[in-house]
């Protein structure tokens, strides 16, 4: 019996060492928690309905709202009259579904930001633009895809028709499925829970659709048009200014791996997934812009960085070599993990997670990101904060730099 006890607690033991062994070197979990998220899909972990908001104050996401709100306007007042009648249609075309998007994230989060007040004060406001607003964008994102779609040829139009239907269909069935609760005059816990919901699935799957759509469109405005003559209103996000994932595709077509080796790093905020329901999708779309501005100094002035919605990254450049890549874009993974993000009262301590690959001529740039994005997910079961190379679809962690990041506040 007391071997049998001595054997069991050797093993123990050895556990206990392999974990925190594996923990210092960067490989596997970090906690106990992360083992159990580690355990779970990674697309499916979200925050449980009943977990606190973060935010101290309604007024806190109010200040999200209105930067959403300029967003919105920025969109809205953007100039685009160009030569080419086709790249004029893509731009408002993809401009329109970035403020429905938008308009949805504002929604969401000025729900959640009625929630904290002890009434529904902003009730009568959250269902006019649910009911008027929200039509109104569906209606203009319509419009703009039918003439895009008027400018291609036979055959183009035959492939981008069925996603512009599905876009469609799945536009109409939101709307069909806004709870019934639109006539009363108050509303109880249970029906602001409903509303919220509702919203927030809602524009996931809305994001899924729009994202395909714009895919397909990336793929025929390359088709169409050389990289060479798009405008550059293409290159640049009209929300935010810095560079679009438009540019991304065109910088694969016009240097491509050759000469020189170019690498892409894809990254995502590792908290976005369980904190999105209770903090909107807006702070990670905001959060992701300003990271990178913080993160540009630190990366070489002819690398491309592209914020994408839902606090993601994408970065190409050019090194020497993989470990020359992968120094650099660590040490912005660290430098961003020491940035404290202040939101009103609201403190948000954010880490990202890194994948980055060889960039190769034989990947379509939609294929890439795809298989990049699925590496993401993937990485998670490692735990997260790190930096992944992709080899053979899959990540392996590598051990992080010697970096000393000064601490640092920013505002949202």
């Amino acid at each position: 019996m007391s071997f049998t006890v001595f054997i069991l607690a050797i093993a123990i033991i050895n556990l206990v060492v392999g974990f925190a062994s594996a923990s210092y070197l960067g490989w596997g979990p970090r906690s106990w928690d992360e083992i159990d998220l580690a355990l779970n899909d990674p697309q499916t972990v979200s925050a449980p309905v009943e977990a606190p908001c973060p935010y101290r104050s309604d007024l806190d996401l109010q200040r999200l709202i209105d930067d959403g709100q300029r967003k919105l306007r920025k969109l809205s007042s953007t100039k685009t009259v160009l030569e080419d009648p086709l790249q004029t249609a893509y731009i408002k075309a993809t401009n329109q579904l970035d403020s429905l998007e938008i308009g949805f994230e504002c929604i969401h989060a000025s729900l959640l930001a009625d929630e904290l007040t002890e009434t529904p004060r902003d009730w009568p406001r959250n269902l006019d633009a649910i009911k008027t607003d929200l039509g109104r964008d569906i209606d203009k994102a319509m419009g703009e895809l039918e003439h895009w779609a008027d400018l291609l040829n036979g055959s183009q139009q035959e492939t981008f028709n069925p996603f512009h239907f599905g876009l469609c269909n799945e536009l109409s069935r939101i709307q069909n499925a806004l709870p019934s609760i639109s006539s009363r005059e108050q509303l109880n816990a249970t029906d602001r829970s409903e509303l919220t919901e509702w919203c927030q699935s809602s524009y996931e799957d809305l994001r899924r659709i729009t994202w395909q759509v714009r895919s397909l469109m990336r793929e025929l405005i390359t088709e169409s048009r050389p990289a060479l003559e798009w405008e550059p209103q293409l290159l640049r996000d009209r929300s935010h200014q810095m560079q679009s994932i438009e540019a991304f595709a065109a910088d694969r077509i016009l240097n491509p791996t050759g000469l020189s080796n170019y690498f892409v790093a894809r990254c995502r905020i590792d908290q976005a997934l369980e904190l999105y329901p209770r903090t909107s999708h807006l702070l990670f779309r905001i959060a992701s812009e300003r990271l990178l501005e913080q993160a540009n100094p630190y990366l070489p002035s002819h690398w491309l960085a592209v914020p994408l919605p839902q606090g993601e990254w994408l970065i190409r450049g050019d090194a020497y070599s993989l470990d020359n890549f992968v120094a650099q874009v660590d040490e912005v993974r660290q430098r961003l993990r020491a940035i404290n993000l202040r939101v009103g009262e609201s403190n948000f301590q954010l880490t990202s997670s890194w994948i980055i690959t060889l960039d190769s001529p034989s990947f379509e740039t939609e294929d890439l990101l795809v298989a990049l994005k699925q590496a993401v997910h993937e990485a998670r079961s490692y735990g997260q904060d790190r930096t992944f190379i992709c080899e053979k679809g899959h990540p392996v962690p590598v051990l992080a730099v010697e970096c000393d990041p000064v601490p640092d506040t920013i505002n949202l």
